[in-house]
C-alpha cells in the first residue's frame, strides 16, 4: 500500500512519472466510484447518503484547507533543510494545530448543526487522520522519498465499503470506516521506512511549542490563500442542505466522474509537468505561455465533450440497476452534465493559481477568480434552487474564476510573471 522509490529512474523521466502518478490516482478514483455504486445499489438516495455525502464533505473540506495550505508551507522547509529534526518539529505543531480544530469542529457539529456526538466526533477525526495523511505523503514525496500522495485516501475509502457489503449502512459506522482506515494509511506513511520514522521523532515534541509562533506566523497567509481551492465544496455543502432528501445524495453521484477527472488531471499536471517545466525548460515565456494555457483550455474542453456524449451511458453503468428509480437515474444524467461542462474552467483554473508563485500575485489571483466563483452561488440562490441549479452554478463559477483569471494574468506585469515562474 505504501509504494516507496528512491532514485528510481522512471521518476525522472517526464512521460513514466505523469503516467505513474495519474495512473495509481485513477486506481484511487475508481476505489471511489466503487464504493458509490454500492450505495447507489443497496441504499439509493436517502437521508443516511445525505448525511455521509455532507459531513465527509465538511471533513474533505477542512482537509483541503489545513492540508494544501501547510504543504504550501512545508515544502520551502524540506528543499532548504533535510533535517528530520527540523520536521518533526514541525509535525508536532500541525498536530496541536489541527487537533485542536478537529475539537472545534465537533462542538461546531454537535451544538449549531444539532449532529449526533458520535457522528460529530468522528465527523472530526475523520479531518484530523485524513488530513495528516496527505501531509505525510507529501512531506515523503519532496524529501528523500517518492510516494504517491493519491494513495492517501486507497484505505479509508476501501474502509467504507466494508459496512455497505454487510448490510449495516449507517453514517456513524461508514464514517468509522473511513476514520480508521485514514489511521492504518497514516500509520503506514509515518513509520513504513526508516526515514519517514524519524519525522514523528518524541523527543522533538518540547521544541515544537518553542517555535509555535513562527510557525503560525508563516503559515496562516498562506492558510486563507487556500481558501480557493475547496471553494467549489464549500459551495456545494451550502447549497445541497438547503433542498430536502436525497438531494444531495443525487448531487453526490453525479459529482464522482467529473471531480476524478479534474483532481486527476489538475494532480498530474501539478506533481509532475509543471514541477519539471520551471526546473527544466521555462515553456511559459512570451507568446508560448498564452498558447500552452490556450491549448490545455482546448484539450479540457474536447475531453468535456467527449464525457458529455457519453454521459447517460456512464450513469447507467455506475447507478443502475439497484434502488435508483430511471427518474432518479434521469435525474443524475441531467445533473452531471453540467459537471462535466465544467471540467474545463476546473481544472484551468487550479493550473494557473499553482503556475504563479509569489504572494503578491497568489493574493491578486486569489480575489480575481473568487469574484468569478461567487457567480455560481449567485445563480443558484437568486434564479435555480434545484439541484440542477447547484451543476449549472458549479459550472458557472468554473467558467467566471477562468475568465477572471485570464484577466488577471493579462495585468500582471510580464517581467513579474515570468520571474516568477523561472523560480
Amino acid at each position: 500500500m505504501l509504494l516507496l522509490l528512491r532514485n528510481h529512474p522512471l521518476i525522472r523521466t517526464l512521460g513514466l512519472s505523469t503516467l505513474l502518478v495519474t495512473s495509481i490516482t485513477f486506481l484511487t478514483r475508481l476505489a471511489s466510484l466503487y464504493r458509490d455504486r454500492l450505495l447507489a445499489y443497496y441504499v439509493g438516495l436517502g437521508p443516511v447518503v445525505d448525511d455521509f455525502f455532507f459531513l465527509l464533505g465538511i471533513s474533505y473540506l477542512l482537509t483541503n484547507l489545513f492540508a494544501v495550505s501547510n504543504i504550501n508551507y512545508f515544502i520551502p522547509l524540506i528543499k532548504g533543510e533535510q533535517k528530520n529534526a527540523t520536521i518533526a518539529q514541525n509535525n508536532w505543531r500541525v498536530l496541536v494545530t489541527w487537533s485542536g480544530v478537529a475539537i472545534l469542529t465537533s462542538g461546531i457539529l454537535y451544538f449549531f448543526l444539532k449532529v449526533p456526538g458520535l457522528t460529530a466526533s468522528l465527523t472530526a477525526l475523520a479531518f484530523l487522520m485524513s488530513s495528516l495523511c496527505y501531509l505525510q505523503a507529501a512531506i515523503l514525496n519532496k524529501s528523500s522519498l517518492f510516494v504517491f500522495p493519491s494513495l492517501t485516501f486507497v484505505l479509508p475509502t476501501l474502509g467504507t465499503i466494508v459496512p455497505i457489503v454487510t448490510t449495516q449502512t449507517s453514517t456513524n459506522g461508514l464514517l468509522g470506516y473511513f476514520t480508521a482506515g485514514s489511521f492504518v494509511q497514516f500509520f503506514l506513511l509515518s513509520f513504513g521506512s526508516k526515514e519517514s520514522r524519524g519525522y514523528w521523532s518524541f523527543k522533538n515534541f518540547p521544541d515544537a511549542f518553542s517555535g509555535y509562533s513562527a510557525y503560525l506566523k508563516a503559515w496562516l497567509p498562506i492558510f486563507f490563500l487556500s481558501f480557493y481551492f475547496p471553494l467549489p465544496e464549500m459551495v456545494v455543502l451550502a447549497m445541497g442542505k438547503t433542498l430536502g432528501t436525497g438531494a444531495i445524495s443525487a448531487i453526490g453521484f453525479s459529482m464522482r466522474v467529473p471531480l476524478s477527472i479534474i483532481n486527476i488531471m489538475t494532480f498530474s499536471l501539478w506533481t509532475t509537468i509543471l514541477p519539471r517545466v520551471k526546473n527544466e525548460s521555462n515553456i511559459f515565456q512570451g507568446k508560448r505561455f498564452a498558447f500552452g494555457l490556450l491549448g490545455l483550455a482546448m484539450g479540457f474542453a474536447a475531453l468535456s465533450g467527449v464525457l458529455l456524449a457519453l454521459n447517460p451511458l456512464v450513469v447507467k453503468l455506475l447507478y443502475g440497476g439497484g434502488s435508483l428509480s430511471d427518474r432518479k437515474l434521469d435525474q443524475i444524467v441531467a445533473i452531471q452534465a453540467f459537471f462535466f461542462l465544467s471540467i474545463p474552467g476546473q481544472i484551468f483554473a487550479n493550473i494557473v493559481m499553482r503556475v504563479l508563485h509569489s504572494l503578491r500575485e497568489k493574493v491578486f489571483s486569489f480575489l480575481a477568480s473568487g469574484v468569478g466563483l461567487v457567480l455560481g452561488p449567485l445563480y443558484f440562490f437568486l434564479l435555480d434552487p434545484t439541484p440542477l441549479g447547484v451543476a449549472k452554478g458549479f459550472f458557472v463559477s468554473g467558467l467566471g474564476a477562468s475568465i477572471m483569471l485570464i484577466m488577471s494574468l493579462v495585468i500582471i506585469p510580464r517581467r513579474q510573471l515570468l520571474h516568477s515562474v523561472d523560480r
